[in-house]
């Protein structure tokens, strides 16, 4: 029985037989298969997973021979801490070299999309104000500059950052479900213009990129009136 981290770990890192190392405490089968997907590429860790028999009967049923794995067990007030934690990092020196690297310093963290979505609750979240299409990379700079504008103001949304095609943009416009679409081409980035589209009537108009501003602010739910 391990009651604290820095035995597990000790014990993890001292492993010679490289078997993966599973706790029989906590719940989830993401979290199995995320262990197993790590077991496949070869990563040798501890983590977090529901009862033994459990842990069996799900490894059977991922086609994984549980003869692969080592479930040991872990109990204290760390795991709870553990369990609660919605992110965890710190310093990750040497991790760099150990893999073949240079020798530099380093820091990480990550966070727990599951913690993370409980949180969230059922509550939908609320529409995005707007959505910015850039086509070229000038037309990507002037956007990027209106969106932190448009943020400024208390207005949500977001931008591509990536080369597609105009119809692709769209689509990904469409997706993020906004009430309001900025386009800006080639031409537009010339002019110092933006073509606003309502995306629920279809309505579009080009507007400077002040007035852009001002109409969102005025006609968004979330815009600093």
């Amino acid at each position: 029985m391990f009651t604290n981290f820095k035995e597990l770990e000790a014990y993890v890192l001292s492993h010679k037989n490289k078997k993966r190392i599973v706790l029989a405490n906590a719940h989830d089968e993401p979290a199995l298969s995320a262990v197993v997907n790590a077991h496949r590429r070869g990563v040798v860790d501890g983590t977090l997973l529901g009862r033994k028999d459990e842990i069996l009967a799900l490894l059977r049923e991922m086609n994984e021979d549980p003869a692969e794995y080592e479930i040991v067990d872990f109990d204290g007030p760390e795991l709870d801490a553990a369990k609660a934690a919605v992110a965890g990092g710190g310093r990750y020196d040497g991790l760099v070299k150990s893999v073949g690297g240079p020798d530099v310093p380093g820091v990480g963290f990550a966070c727990g999309m599951e913690r993370l979505a409980l949180m969230l609750g059922d509550e939908e979240a609320p529409r995005p104000d707007f959505y910015a299409v850039a086509m070229d990379a000038q037309s990507r700079d002037l956007s990027f500059g209106l969106v932190q504008r448009l943020r400024g103001l208390g207005l949500k949304g977001e931008m591509n950052f990536s080369d597609a095609g105009f119809k692709g943009l769209m689509r990904q416009a469409g997706k993020s479900n906004a009430r309001f679409c900025c386009i800006m081409g080639p031409d537009e980035a010339a002019a110092g213009a933006v073509v606003v589209k309502d995306m629920d009537s279809g309505e579009q108009q080009p507007l400077s990129l002040d007035a852009a501003a001002d109409f969102l602010a005025a006609n968004s739910d979330n815009g600093k009136k």
